[in-house]
């Protein structure tokens, strides 16, 4: 075994993970919080995991730091860069989507759904003040 790849993600995958990495002799592990200790040479941290000095310490084999979302402001960049540890993320996860769901949210909001569906869903017609 090369070392231990951390998944913290609750909404990740874990087999999808071991099974990407099934050829590397790394053991994949899922769990629920910031791990630590030895061993651990790749850290895939869901958008709610932070990653800064403290977290870095406590993982001395750390080689990569991986965001499993587009964003990662919640990865210290700086530290990370200190320590010697790689960083990624994953660039243009849902692009096409998050766009999608700008443009319907903008119809919604330029049609007035936010006012008229919870006065439909009541069974009433929304009164325009006629």
């Amino acid at each position: 075994m090369k070392g231990r790849v951390i998944l913290v993600d609750d909404y990740g995958e874990g087999s999808i993970v071991a099974a990407e990495l099934a050829d590397t002799g790394l053991e994949v592990e899922q769990v629920r919080s910031c791990p630590v200790g030895e061993g651990i040479v790749a850290l895939l941290a869901g958008p709610d995991v932070p990653v800064g000095p403290v977290e870095l310490a406590a993982l001395p084999d750390l080689r990569i730091v991986a965001a499993t979302s587009t964003g990662f402001d919640h990865l210290d960049l700086d530290a990370i860069r200190a320590a010697g540890i790689y960083a990624t993320h994953v660039a243009g996860y849902c692009d096409e989507e998050v766009a999608e769901h700008v443009i319907a949210m903008s119809c919604s909001l330029l049609r007035g759904l936010h006012v008229l569906d919870p006065v439909a869903r009541q069974g009433r017609w929304y009164d325009y003040g006629s």
